[in-house]
């Protein structure tokens, strides 16, 4: 029975549902009124909430627990824990699946005044979310709120993560050694914790006609760099299409980069073929990168900078350039490089691929699930 984390979840329930050991229910709460019950989950919970369970979600997972009787629960949603809490009530096993740093960081990013955080104790956890909020209005909003609370309170909040997380009967997966050392030090029990990176399809991300396209598919958000490509793109102009998909405000556009908004699956898959460069101008700790493997998957060899796991998913000057953590200059060179330079790309292209969908696998990642989920209901 799963919920949660949009890609990797669907992945994880066609993979159990094809294999005849299992049976697969996949349910979620569909709240009446979304936009408020969005707002509840995301910017309450992130910011001045106090707990890590939304009642009402709660209270509808323990029904659909009680109705189905799962063997195990999992659970992908980043910072909500009620159908945790609703598994734990109902005496049932469950897997969090950790893909982010909520686990470590009330905010979730691991940034502090632009340099990594290595976790929640002793930091000024309440200043640090409210910098990182965009928008007059919902900054004066949130400082008002946020003088009722104090680094104490979120301090409590993420303790009580931990403390649920080391409740008997649940496990966590996450997704490369560092984020389960990290766990361990904010106070994980180390035997919960399983290592699972996450997988490509690549007979759906492959390359086709290749074209001197530019992409950047992090959305808009600062952590993410958009601004960073937006200045490449300013610089290069006229040596390819610069593209950035994602939702953006109209205030941001830029006249140099074309934005086709948010792409379903499939024809994200078809623009990452087509492209020639991958532009990851990350700053805060990538805890991994979809965009990175299904990039190279699809023969886009990929121009990051060098912060959390990129480095072990990019071979630099193989795959793609590493380069210095804001080093924009460096990135636009690299970038040039490969736009001007048709026989290192193509070199690049054939090992991205390769790689990738060797070290990568979709079905070696959901073969580890399934052996997670054999061991722990047997358990």
């Amino acid at each position: 029975m799963g919920w949660g984390e949009p890609v990797v979840a669907r992945q994880t329930i066609e993979a159990l549902s094809r294999d005849p050991k299992f049976a697969v229910f996949k349910e979620y709460y569909k709240p009446r009124i979304k936009p408020i019950f969005d707002f509840l989950i995301s910017e309450y919970r992130r910011t001045i909430g106090t707990s890590d369970s939304f009642k009402l979600a709660e209270s509808f997972y323990l029904s659909k627990i009680r109705e189905h009787s799962p063997d195990v629960i999992i659970t992908q949603y980043d910072y909500d824990l009620s159908s945790v809490s609703a598994a734990t009530k109902a005496g049932k096993r469950a897997i969090v699946y950790v893909h982010a740093w909520w686990t470590v960081c009330p905010n979730n990013t691991r940034m502090h005044n632009g340099e990594v955080c290595e976790g929640f104790p002793g930091q000024d956890c309440k200043s640090c979310i409210i910098s990182s909020l965009r928008g007059e209005g919902k900054v004066k909003a949130y400082k008002h709120l946020f003088g009722l609370l104090s680094n104490n309170v979120i301090h409590k909040k993420m303790k009580r993560r931990i403390s649920i997380l080391n409740r008997e009967n649940v496990f966590v997966v996450t997704l490369t050694e560092k984020m389960r050392r990290l766990m361990i030090d904010m106070g994980v029990m180390e035997d919960k914790i399983y290592v699972v990176p996450n997988g490509v399809d690549c007979s759906h991300f492959k390359p086709s006609k290749k074209e001197k396209i530019v992409l950047y598919l992090g959305g808009y958000n600062p952590v993410k760099g958009y601004s960073i490509f937006f200045d490449i793109a300013k610089q290069l102009r006229g040596e390819g299409k610069f593209i950035a998909t994602g939702n953006y405000p109209e205030f941001e556009k830029v006249s140099h980069v074309e934005f086709p908004g948010p792409l379903p699956r499939d024809e994200l898959s078809s623009l990452l073929g087509t492209g020639r460069v991958t532009l990851i101008p990350s700053i805060w700790d990538e805890p991994f990168s979809m965009v990175a493997i299904e990039s190279l998957a699809s023969g886009t060899p990929v121009v990051a900078f060098d912060t959390g796991c990129l480095r072990n998913i990019i071979r630099d000057g193989k795959t793609g350039f590493i380069v210095g953590k804001n080093d924009v200059e460096s990135m636009k060179e690299k970038t040039e490089t490969l736009l001007e330079e048709d026989d290192l790309f193509q070199e690049m292209s054939v090992n991205a691929r390769e790689d990738a969908c060797t070290r990568f696998k979709l079905c070696g990642q959901m073969e580890a699930i399934k052996g997670i989920v054999e061991k722990i209901a047997r358990s």
